[in-house]
């Protein structure tokens, strides 16, 4: 998916290729083009999103240039899969209320996309569940662009025109948490991530993340994941490498 609408090119291989021979067909509801051409067979269904004016402007922007996930034969994107072959179906045969069941085919896969989304992304869960609510999509605006920055209940009030006590409650109802733990969620998940690369400093790490001290990103972090972030750093790359990295750094001390 592609939120912000970006120009962009689809190809195969070098895309200062030759440009295949493009024949349109009108033999299904929705329309078909076919490019002939050497290679295996691929299938390509293509359509776009229209977004509430609100939700395009605050929520959209969040999001990155492209959004790209691998459901086939991915279990906790199979019913992103399922739903495609659906679509595909319908878009492919005039049959009785297609238009309308593709209307909200679309909006499921929407909302299948973005909880695929924030499972890659490594995010909270319960920012999920603020989607429900768009007067909060301000605030979730800032919360998913800047966790790093001080981020003061007031702050995120005034962006959604609420004060201090009204904001609290709704957040709370809406994401089954408070606002500050949210918050602190979406670093320790941030530096979950750049702790991944092992040349990274982990107290350039902790600043990253909007900790101006060490030990409390320690203590934030060992709360949530159960491990401190150089052990949590070593029991991931120890995974990703199978032991190859660590192995030869403790080759070097030995020797």
């Amino acid at each position: 998916m592609l939120p912000q609408g970006s120009p962009h090119i689809l190809h195969a291989g070098s895309k200062s290729g030759p440009t295949p021979e493009i024949h349109p067909s009108v033999a299904t509801v929705k329309g078909m083009i076919k490019v002939e051409g050497k290679g295996a067979r691929t299938e390509i269904l293509c359509g776009e999103f229209h977004f509430d004016p609100v939700l395009l402007h605050i929520l959209i922007k969040a999001f990155p240039n492209i959004l790209l996930l691998q459901s086939r034969k991915r279990e906790k994107h199979s019913p992103l899969y399922e739903l495609m072959l659906i679509l595909k179906k319908e878009t492919q045969q005039p049959l009785l209320g297609a238009d309308a069941i593709v209307k909200h085919l679309s909006a499921a896969l929407f909302s299948l996309v973005i909880r695929g989304w924030i499972q890659e992304a490594s995010l909270p869960a319960n920012i999920f569940r603020v989607l429900s609510e768009p007067r909060l999509y301000p605030a979730l605006h800032i919360l998913m662009q800047s966790p790093e920055k001080s981020l003061t209940l007031e702050l995120l009030a005034s962006t959604c025109h609420m004060s201090r006590a009204t904001f609290i409650r709704l957040f709370n109802q809406a994401a089954g948490d408070t606002p500050g733990n949210v918050i602190t969620q979406l670093r320790i998940m941030h530096a979950a991530k750049l702790l991944l690369n092992k040349d990274q400093d982990v107290s350039a790490i902790s600043e990253m993340v909007g900790y101006s001290s060490k030990p409390a990103f320690y203590r934030a972090f060992k709360q949530r994941m159960g491990l401190s972030p150089s052990a949590y750093r070593k029991r991931q790359i120890l995974q990703q490498d199978g032991g190859g990295y660590w192995k030869d750094l403790a080759l070097k001390r030995f020797y």
